[in-house]
């Protein structure tokens, strides 16, 4: 879910969660620094996703999602509060519009 939660981060915000640079830093950074968060890259991102982006981001095994169906329905809820269809033409919409 971890790893889920770092390529949402990268397709929102374009860079990875960490200032780290290098594979070796990363993978550090991730083992024991926090991530930057997203709003501070993107101030647009609506808070309901930032929170999703903060529970995949947990260094906390127990608050991050168990199961990517956890993880799907909270992007489902979040697709849906924009008053949109869900689906992969508003997905790929709103992603255009976000970038």
């Amino acid at each position: 879910m971890y790893a889920l939660g770092m390529m949402l981060y990268e397709l929102l915000t374009g860079r990875y969660p960490f200032d780290a640079t290098g594979m070796v830093a990363i993978f550090i950074a991730i083992l024991s620094e926090p991530f930057v968060p997203a709003v501070e890259r993107r101030p647009d991102l609506p808070e309901a996703l930032r929170h999703i982006l903060d529970r995949a981001l947990a260094k906390d095994r127990t608050v991050r999602y168990r199961t990517r169906l956890e993880f799907q329905a909270d992007l489902a809820r979040f697709l849906r509060s924009l008053d949109e269809p869900v689906g992969p033409a508003a997905l790929a919409r709103w992603a255009a519009a976000v970038s």
